[in-house]
């Protein structure tokens, strides 16, 4: 194979892993945007677990990724339309 679409696969790959721990943990792929996605948690209703099951679908997500990877979490109030 070629090097170029053996990349590609890996990260493709990587990228659907971290969305099953999304899923995993109750949330929901907003969007996918290159190599990264949105993930919301509390959609359609909120509870008060969300923030942690966010977390712990980030933590699960960056030790398990075979190559480097990096998760952001950001918790409060949204509207959306």
């Amino acid at each position: 194979a070629h090097p170029l679409e053996d990349t590609w696969q890996a990260a493709n790959n990587a990228l659907q892993a971290a969305s099953s721990h999304v899923r995993l943990f109750g949330g929901h792929i907003d969007k996918y945007f290159g190599d990264g996605f949105l993930a919301v948690f509390g959609v359609p209703r909120s509870q008060e677990s969300d923030a942690k099951a966010a977390l712990e679908a980030a933590r699960a997500m960056v030790t398990s990724s075979p190559l480097p990877g990096r998760a952001g979490v950001a918790s409060g109030l949204v509207l959306r339309t």
